[in-house]
């Protein structure tokens, strides 16, 4: 185990070593060191949620930035600010705090103000006082030998931490002073302390501390290790002091370098000093002789957070934060490399220099060389205007404006003659394989200049928005409206929309080797058999506003657009070469990998260049910033996820073992989180809800997960997430929780709920089927009543008519004189109907009471006559089924009528039988 100054070392010190590994570490070592104002600053007040006076910074490995302040303890994931007042149940003894360590296996030591110490461990927290050994007053600072041992210095005395004991260390182990202030451990094990009466140090194997330095005015503040293995230290004092040399001997000369130079300290990777100021922050190279380092400082003027510095600290991802007394900084290196230049700084031109320099210029600033270490050197000989810069394949510096043409020879700028009507400016200008000069003068065309001898081209009407001449001796002119001409000697094409092109205003031109790249305002075409092809996007993407192309030699293909500087890998760009519908992957760098602003639309134009050292640079409209496409920096460390919390209803659930959720919970809202401090804005989120979704679901930087209408049962939720270069934690973080079901949610519910449908269904059956008989019942009485109204409407009209005969028989029998001999046989008739007509009037009463009787089940056993009568009565039926209201209302309407004809019949009848009467009378 080693101390946490030491394994902060080495995690700095191991990605430089890595990069050394790597065939570009050369050429990146020569590129200048950075400065304090080419860091990324950015800083949170209390008004974005951070504490004030943050005094001590300390980073666990899971990832999480721990802040103590004087109003208690938070932790920071990058976007959220929360305070840590202890586990439940557990508070902190104080909210003071003035020291934190964290340790290799994830435990944090907390130091308070006005005494006392805490170690924070699986969360439950253990305090110690002055009753289990531990010095009173203020715990300034913890610290972790080799051994694992921990110390603590206080304003009482320095102490070590022997099982759960302190033990107090006095003038027998060799450390005479009461007071202790700053603590390290070096990488040989060498303990160092700071007391009120000087520096000592203690050896791995001694036993006893060794003085090394007296103190000249107050007690050291703060002490660090370089990466060259030797120890420096601060003072109100001293300053900045150099205590051993890098093998812990004595320094090789005096051991005072800064006397500004007082509190926090820290050393960075680089050799490079961090120190609290009067009023901000200072930054200056330990390589350089005493006073030679330039001060880099930075105070609350110029955007820091608070006026005095508390706190220094690098992170895991080698991010300084510097706690303030208004709240918490970070700085930390970007891809792209801002240049200092002067202001105002407008609308830059730039072109290649030697030794992989470059020459820059504006429209409100003289041009200047800027060297490969990073030095500006002006230029007295031009201070006109610059709107566009050149370099020609023979390394001569070319620089155009709207006062016109200079050419750089030696040293000095040199003015070209324009042809005489050359008055608005250069927009453009190029050097082809045959030495001519081209230029485009704005609103008046293209020149082209052959032995001192100027001639204006008819190419087309207006001039040229760009002009490029490629190693083939060919020149290349990009106008307005998707038009390009290609000169080959005096040969000429031009290409326009019917060829493919449909980039809009043409705003850049690269040609290397065989490939032609054309970049506008509608995006990005190569040429391709003879036809120009878009180049897109995996998303869609067709690199709006690219007004500047670089292909390098390794065959990355760089653009600089209205969305940022875009990178397509090598790969991606021989799969667009050889099939032009190939959508490409693309990394996009923004304002968060230190572009500022956005490029030039018109001019001046490229604003994209390689260097003569291999390093690309890229102009905005008011900065220059450059980068290594062979070195770029990566963050290779995945970010430790963490699930926060589960939100359901009104309840609040922490992660751990199986979470059991309320009955009826049916939505929830879950909150993760990443630790990647570096770029935490890009910090790429996917989840899965085992259980209830498919697959992954990608949220993109979202760091909520909502659900709803979620069914009882064992769920897990799982989340991973890719830090801003793309590096995956496949692993991720999970949680598990139930939904426990209602008794109404359990299969026994749904078994007994399944008997009673069947129990339901059984009944409603037999209910159908009584109303299904009771409505047999029903149309059979209907049908057995009309068949008997029908059968007494027949009986009784034959009857009436029998009856009718019955009486003309009986009136002729009449009237056969009494003397005459009767016939035996018509008395037999007339006796007979007459029986006839009795029997008929008594026996249709019961022949209606046995069809009542019997129903509708009446046995079939009267042979042809009864199934007539069955025939009979299922068209009866039928006649009823047919029967409405209306044809009831019909009968109702016709009985009258029907009655009346039954009258004038028996009227008829009767006059009938009179007038037989009569006759036979007669």
């Amino acid at each position: 185990m080693v101390n946490a100054s030491v394994f902060h070392f080495v995690t700095r010190l191991l990605p430089a070593c890595l990069l050394s590994a790597l065939p570009c570490s050369a050429a990146y070592a020569q590129h200048p060191p950075l400065t304090l104002a080419q860091f990324e600053h950015k800083a949170w007040t209390i008004r974005d949620g951070a504490p004030a006076y943050v005094t001590s910074i300390a980073q666990t490995t899971d990832g999480f930035l721990w802040l103590g302040s004087s109003t208690g303890l938070y932790r920071f994931d990058g976007v959220r600010f929360e305070q840590f007042a202890g586990p439940p149940g557990q508070p902190l003894p104080s909210t003071n705090i003035c020291a934190l360590l964290a340790l290799p296996d994830g435990t944090l030591w907390i130091g308070y103000r006005f005494g006392g110490a805490s170690l924070l461990a699986a969360n439950r927290v253990t305090s110690y006082g002055e009753s289990e050994g531990l010095p009173g007053g203020t715990l300034w600072q913890f610290g972790r030998d080799s051994a694992g041992v921990v110390w603590a210095a206080t304003n009482r005395g320095l102490a070590r931490l022997d099982g759960d004991h302190w033990t107090r260390i006095g003038g027998e182990s060799g450390v005479p002073g009461t007071y202790a202030v700053p603590v390290v451990v070096d990488r040989r094990g060498t303990l160092w302390v700071g007391t009120d009466s000087g520096v000592f140090a203690l050896s791995r194997k001694a036993r006893k501390f060794e003085p090394r330095l007296k103190p000249r005015f107050w007690v050291d503040e703060a002490m660090r290790e370089a990466p060259d293995g030797s120890v420096w230290s601060t003072s109100l004092g001293s300053g900045l002091t150099r205590l051993s040399d890098a093998n812990g001997g004595p320094p090789p000369t005096g051991p005072r370098v800064r006397g500004d130079a007082t509190g926090p300290l820290f050393i960075d990777g680089g050799s490079n000093a961090w120190v609290a100021l009067k009023g901000g922050i200072g930054r200056f190279s330990l390589l350089d002789s005493p006073g030679a380092s330039a001060r880099q400082w930075l105070s609350r003027a110029e955007g820091l957070s608070g006026g005095t510095v508390y706190a220094l600290f690098e992170d895991r991802e080698h991010n300084m934060w510097v706690g303030t007394d208004g709240g918490l900084d970070r700085f930390r290196p970007t891809k792209l490399r801002p240049v200092p230049l002067p202001t105002p700084f407008n609308l830059p031109a730039i072109t290649a220099g030697d030794d992989g320099g470059i020459w820059a210029a504006s429209s409100s600033n003289a041009p200047f060389n800027i060297d490969n270490g990073g030095r500006m050197h002006a230029v007295t000989s031009v201070r006109d205007s610059i709107q566009c810069a050149y370099r020609d394949r023979h390394g001569v510096v070319w620089l155009g404006g709207p006062q016109g043409l200079w050419r750089l020879q030696g040293s000095t700028f040199v003015r070209v003659e324009l042809p005489t009507d050359v008055r608005n400016g250069i927009q453009s200008l190029a050097i082809d394989g045959a030495d001519r000069l081209w230029i485009s003068v704005v609103r008046r065309g293209v020149y082209r200049r052959t032995s001192d001898k100027w001639e204006k081209l008819d190419y087309q009407p207006d001039p040229a928005v760009y002009i490029l001449a490629d190693g083939a001796a060919r020149t290349w002119l990009g106008y307005t409206n998707n038009r390009l001409v290609r000169v080959d000697g005096e040969v000429s094409r031009t290409f326009t929309t019917a060829d493919g092109l449909r980039v809009g205003n043409i705003l850049a031109i690269q040609v290397r080797g065989q490939h032609l790249w054309i970049g506008g305002e509608r995006g990005v075409a190569q040429l391709s058999q003879g036809r120009f092809v878009p180049l897109t996007g995996v998303d869609g993407d067709t690199f709006l506003g690219s007004s500047g192309i670089v292909e390098t030699p390794g065959g990355e293909l760089w653009l600089n657009g209205a969305r940022g500087v875009t990178r397509i890998g090598a790969e991606e760009v021989r799969a667009a070469l050889r099939d032009p519908t190939h959508r490409v992957r693309f990394e996009r760098l923004d304002f968060h990998d230190g572009l500022d602003g956005v490029p030039s639309q018109i001019r001046p134009l490229p604003t994209a260049i390689e260097g003569s050292d291999g390093r690309l640079w890229f102009v905005t409209g008011t900065a220059v910033m450059w980068l290594d496409p062979r070195s770029v920096f990566r963050n290779l460390l995945p970010p430790p996820v963490q699930i926060q919390s589960l939100a359901a209803g009104d309840a609040t659930y922490s992660p751990g073992g199986t979470v059991s959720l309320p009955t009826r919970t049916t939505a929830l809202q879950i909150h993760y989180t990443a630790l990647s401090l570096s770029v935490p804005e890009r910090v790429h989120f996917r989840y899965q809800l085992v259980g209830s979704d498919t697959g992954w679901i990608d949220v993109g930087t979202r760091r909520e997960a909502y659900y709803t209408n979620l069914r009882p049962g064992t769920y897990r939720f799982r989340v991973i997430a890719a830090n801003e270069d793309g590096v995956w934690n496949e692993a991720g973080a999970s949680m598990q929780f139930l939904i426990p079901p209602t008794f109404a949610q359990t299969p026994w519910f749904f078994a007994l709920w399944a008997l009673a449908a069947a129990v339901a269904t059984w009944l409603v059956y037999r209910l159908r089927v009584r109303r299904v008989a009771s409505a047999i019942h029903a149309r059979f009485a209907a049908t057995l009543a009309e068949r008997t109204r029908i059968a007494r409407e027949l009986h009784d009209t034959l009857l009436q008519e029998f009856i009718g005969i019955t009486l003309h028989l009986r009136a002729a029998d009449a009237a056969i004189p009494s003397g005459r001999r009767r016939n035996g046989a018509l008395e037999r008739a007339l006796s007979g109907g007459h029986n006839s007509c009795r029997s008929a009037e008594h026996g249709d009463g019961h022949a209606h009471r046995r069809d009542r009787e019997a129903g509708p089940c009446r046995r079939v056993n009267r042979g042809g006559a009864e199934r007539s009568r069955g025939d009979h009565d299922r068209g009866s039926t039928s006649r009823m089924r047919r029967a409405t209201p209306a044809s009831a209302a019909a009968r109702a309407h016709d009985a009258p009528h029907r009655a009346r004809g039954r009258r004038q019949c028996s009227q008829a009848r009767g006059s009938t039988s009179r007038r037989h009467r009569s006759r036979i009378h007669a």
